[in-house]
């Protein structure tokens, strides 16, 4: 008896679930009319009212971001530039790189502002929700057509009812081309290309991707680069292009304190890295470091999304440790003894210049790299290696040297001179805002 009342009670429970989906529905579908359609215009001015406040207060200057990563992602080159440029008389709109799918085309602007959200995430920096049409990829895939349309109409809701008095299209992603190109058409503004890689080295990014950013660099106003390589590519299309190299927030790595995290490993030599750990790092260093060195521990901080770490992973001195806040970094890299950067030498990594170099030597720390072109000019503070055998003799100088007070001096001095602040100073000295 007990049995049928037990099952009895539990179809009870999943019909009124349903019968509650179902009557919520209804409410939501009767509702939507009142609070959309009629009421639009009256949500629009609540919607955006304090990003008109923010407008007002910086003189009516706009960055519209187009962006790489999530704002919440690993914090790097974007929200250090944007977040610095917010403070220097800015309101910025940062688009979210997850598109809802709406299942149908916009008719308008105004049907599309209907469904736009606006998300504060600092002073004078919010983040704006969009929907494309249907599923689209922006790192794949080029918006066209309704897609296109969507994604377009949602922020132009925005700046008619925000009303800026100048606008920048600020382009960290090539995917997002084609809806700058028809903003600017229909609202005016200046076009910035933020060109932090080579995106023809990234193995999700397809032929046509790579295409539309060649073209991107010849329509934009100005083009940024951040590498000697990424300026010779885009001097030939474009002759607008100026070099501003990565920086670190220097304050947020110097002295750092241990956090307790690693003082499990005793008092072994740590080397260590933080960052992406995709298929462009190469684990043959480590694995050949640590097989040489058992008796010290490698620490590797970030996502391995895309990188092969079978062999590395079943060293006992090896220790993945995933992706960590950057908030929390600093008490990760106290434990370094020395820091690396083991990159494999492809296209993608001879053009970039590596946010972590400068983060590294903000705290003092040795650095042993591979001998990326972007890296050269820094010879006096860190140590190059061309291949396995040598990275680990490189290893062995820096461990020799890390506590010398003049080098250490000498590392934090450089970094000093390449902090972010000096990085933005050089967009407006260069007239790029």
């Amino acid at each position: 008896m007990s049995k049928k009342i037990k099952r009895f009670y539990i179809n009870f429970l999943a019909a009124a679930n349903i019968l509650k989906r179902i009557f919520l529905r209804i409410i939501f579908e009767k509702a939507t009319p009142f609070f959309t359609r009629e009421g639009n215009e009256n949500q629009n001015n609540a919607k955006y009212e304090e990003v008109k406040r923010s407008l007002h207060q910086n003189n009516g200057n706009l960055i519209v971001v187009f962006p790489v990563i999530d704002w919440k992602f690993r914090w790097q080159r974007p929200q250090q530039i944007v977040s610095r440029l917010s403070k220097r008389h800015f309101t910025v709109i940062y688009i979210a790189m997850s598109l809802l799918e709406k299942g149908r085309a916009y008719e308008n602007a105004i049907d599309a502002g209907r469904d736009v959200a606006t998300v504060g995430l600092q002073d004078h920096i919010y983040q704006i929700y969009l929907h494309s049409e249907g599923p689209l990829n922006i790192y794949a895939d080029m918006p066209r057509g309704d897609n296109l349309e969507n994604i377009y109409f949602g922020l132009a809701s925005m700046l008619e009812e925000i009303r800026p008095q100048k606008i920048y299209y600020l382009i960290h992603f090539p995917g997002w081309s084609h809806v700058a190109y028809k903003l600017q058409e229909n609202f005016g503004g200046k076009m910035v290309f933020d060109c932090m890689d080579d995106h023809s080295g990234f193995s999700t990014n397809t032929k046509e991707a790579i295409q539309g950013e060649e073209i991107l660099i010849q329509k934009s106003n100005i083009v940024i680069v951040t590498s000697d390589i990424l300026k010779e590519k885009a001097n030939g299309l474009n002759p607008a292009v100026i070099q501003i190299k990565n920086g670190t927030e220097f304050e947020h790595f110097f002295s750092p304190v241990k956090n307790g995290a690693l003082d499990h490993l005793g008092k072994s030599l740590v080397i260590g890295y933080h960052g992406a750990i995709s298929d462009w790092f190469d684990t043959e260093i480590i694995e050949y470091c640590a097989r040489e060195k058992t008796e010290w521990e490698y620490v590797l901080i970030g996502d391995t999304f895309g990188c092969d770490i079978k062999n590395c992973s079943r060293l006992s001195n090896v220790h993945f440790l995933g992706e960590k806040d950057y908030k929390q970094l600093p008490g990760y890299l106290a434990y370094f003894d020395v820091c690396v950067i083991p990159f494999k030498m492809i296209s993608l990594t001879l053009a970039t210049d590596p946010v972590k170099f400068y983060e590294y030597l903000s705290a003092g720390k040795p650095v042993v790299t591979v001998d990326l072109p972007e890296l050269r000019p820094y010879g006096k503070v860190c140590y190059t290696a061309s291949n396995k055998e040598e990275f680990l003799i490189k290893l062995e100088k820096a461990i020799e040297e890390k506590d010398d007070p003049a080098l250490i001096e000498r590392r934090i001095s450089m970094a000093k001179e390449n902090s972010w602040d000096s990085r933005v100073k050089a967009l407006f000295s260069n007239g790029v805002f």
